[in-house]
């Protein structure tokens, strides 16, 4: 299984091989122990036509769990959302049989997310992530 780290780096050469520019925000993990104020998200991508804020997650089993995202990464979403831009939480999904690197991803708009959570709901399945699957 791939660690998070590695995911971020699948995920920006993916966005480079579709003609975008990732930019990553320093985390606190970054920062060496140093004390910083919670970022709209992982990356901000840049492409001819726009910008997306672009949440990078993993995970595995049948289900993406909502408590794999931090409140505040939630009231980033909800507010970049609520002024009209684009934000997408990118699943990366991996079973044990799958070597590294293998893996399929899933790209989903943040309002199905942040709609879910508002209802209650505490994860999304493999099914329902169906339609958002990028290979």
């Amino acid at each position: 299984m791939l660690t998070p780290k590695q995911v971020e780096l699948l995920f920006e050469d993916r966005v480079k091989l579709n003609g975008g520019l990732p930019i990553r925000f320093q985390d606190t993990k970054d920062a060496n122990g140093s004390y910083l104020r919670t970022n709209p998200s992982d990356y901000v991508v840049a492409y001819e036509n726009g910008s997306v804020y672009s949440e990078v997650k993993s995970f595995k089993g049948n289900r993406f769990p909502f408590s794999n995202i931090k409140p505040s990464q939630f009231a980033w979403a909800a507010q970049i959302h609520r002024l009209g831009q684009p934000y997408m939480f990118y699943l990366f999904h991996q079973t044990p049989e799958q070597a590294d690197g293998k893996g399929v991803w899933f790209i989903v708009p943040a309002f199905v997310i942040l709609n879910q959570a508002k209802e209650g709901i505490k994860s999304i399945s493999l099914t329902d992530l169906e339609k958002y699957r990028n290979d």
